[in-house]
């Protein structure tokens, strides 16, 4: 089962969600050694388009491999246009090709009163 992941932050804010990954059956931090690809994307929800996607080596990072550390970086320019709640999603190709999503949840970006 996916990890529910679910945070605020305000538009036109830089972010970094640091998130540890853990494997469905059990419950044990997620090795990441050997991991192919790393994606997340955001949207308004699950069956639309992404509005944002990170992948690994650029805005997703890999901190710690065998202890399942993940690091997600936005930018402010990723998040000023955005407001409201947003569905987001982590999915991992290992290295055999296989797939998983391992996070998902919603994210309320707030309206901000300084704007850049």
């Amino acid at each position: 089962m996916a990890l529910e992941q679910t945070f605020s932050l305000f538009s036109g804010n830089d972010a970094k969600l640091s998130v540890t990954l853990t494997d469905a059956d059990t419950g044990e931090a997620l090795n990441l050694t050997g991991t192919l690809e790393l994606v997340w994307a955001l949207a308004k929800n699950a069956q639309a388009t992404a509005l944002l996607t990170k992948t690994l080596g650029a805005g997703v990072v890999i901190t710690d491999a065998s202890a399942g550390i993940v690091e997600v970086t936005l930018d402010a320019a990723d998040t000023e246009p955005l407001k409201g709640t947003f569905y987001q999603e982590m999915r991992l190709t290992n290295s055999v090709g296989k797939k998983s999503t391992l996070l998902y949840g919603e994210v309320e970006i707030l309206g901000n009163l300084i704007r850049s």
